[in-house]
């Protein structure tokens, strides 16, 4: 038998179920099945302490919920995350305590849960807004599966939950600041357009820009290289890209930049402070993402700069996504 860690826990479940079943039916056969009844509810034990210590040891919600919507079990770090009690929770139905029934944009949340039960024999997975006990939203992503007894009819839904709170206010920062160098894009395209013939350089440059839209990765590259800001990113504690504005401001070139450990390209006093909300950040906690500290340039000269630092992924990888402003007028 595999360990149940490697196993769905909706997998358990109809496991356990099919044990039960052939349990029942060997309950009334004659007594020469007695041994192999008493091997397989010995072998229905074990598999309920293993499936009841993976429950207790998961840093993933695991809820169970019924045809009408009532909540018939949640472990304790889905108690803990939402902020309530067993008491508070179990017989309560799902809506109104941690799904509201439409999340902030108006979404239908309630419509959202009767398709999950709508194809019982299916995995449905979705991403939506769910509500705390003190009114706090969080963004839980949900694996869902029906449960069904021996006619096939579906008796409860089991959905498993990972916390992806951090992660969508990370996304949708990152496309705020994508949105509004999409903007400044567009009001210089304008201003072009306007000392060559109107119409024709308004369809061509609309072209071009539907072109660019398609090619994200390469448009993205492109607005990086545009900004009015040092870029970098970080990964693994080394510099795996900057664009040229941060190369000018630091004097190093880009060939020189790359590969090299990022805290070399700060001043000896500032590296202790940078290097802690670096790692901080990498390990998932909610550090403040803006602050001011120096570079130290190639010439060996300071620079104040102030940093905006997130979390993102990078070719398939966790990394630091970091803008430099260079403050020394302000300063």
């Amino acid at each position: 038998m595999k360990h149940p860690s490697k196993k769905l826990k909706s997998e358990l479940i109809e496991e356990n179920t099919l044990l039960k079943q052939r349990i029942q039916k060997l309950e009334k056969s004659q007594s020469d099945h007695k041994q192999e009844l008493d091997f397989l509810k010995q072998e229905l034990n074990e598999n309920l302490l293993r499936y009841n210590t993976l429950i207790d040891q998961s840093r993933s919600i695991i809820l169970e919920w019924d045809t009408d919507g009532e909540i018939l079990f949640i472990n304790n770090w889905g108690l803990e995350l939402f902020g309530f009690s067993k008491e508070e929770l179990i017989g309560r139905n799902v809506v109104g305590t941690i799904v509201a029934p439409a999340d902030a944009k108006g979404e239908n949340l309630v419509e959202k849960m009767n398709k999950v039960q709508k194809a019982p024999d299916e995995y449905y997975s979705s991403e939506n807004e769910n509500i705390r006990k003190n009114g706090e939203p969080v963004w839980i992503s949900w694996t869902n599966k029906g449960i069904l007894d021996q006619d096939g009819k579906l008796v409860k839904t089991l959905s498993v939950g990972i916390d992806r709170t951090m992660q969508h206010q990370s996304e949708i920062s990152l496309i705020q600041y994508r949105a509004e160098l999409e903007a400044k894009v567009l009001e210089r395209t304008k201003e072009l357009q306007k000392t060559i013939d109107l119409r024709n350089r308004e369809l061509e440059e609309r072209k071009e820009m539907n072109i660019a839209l398609r090619q994200s990765e390469e448009k993205y590259r492109n607005l990086i290289e545009r900004a009015t800001d040092g870029i970098g990113i970080v990964q693994e504690g080394v510099l795996c890209y900057i664009n040229q504005i941060l190369a000018q401001i630091s004097g190093y070139s880009i060939v020189e930049s790359i590969g090299k450990p990022f805290i070399d390209f700060f001043v000896p006093e500032e590296v202790p402070k940078v290097l802690d909300r670096y790692k901080r950040r990498m390990a998932g906690e909610n550090v403040p993402p803006v602050y001011e500290t120096a570079l130290k340039c190639k010439d060996g000269s300071r620079l104040d700069v102030e940093v905006n630092a997130g979390i993102v992924t990078y070719e398939g990888a966790k990394a630091d996504l970091v803008f430099i402003r260079d403050i020394t007028e302000r300063k």
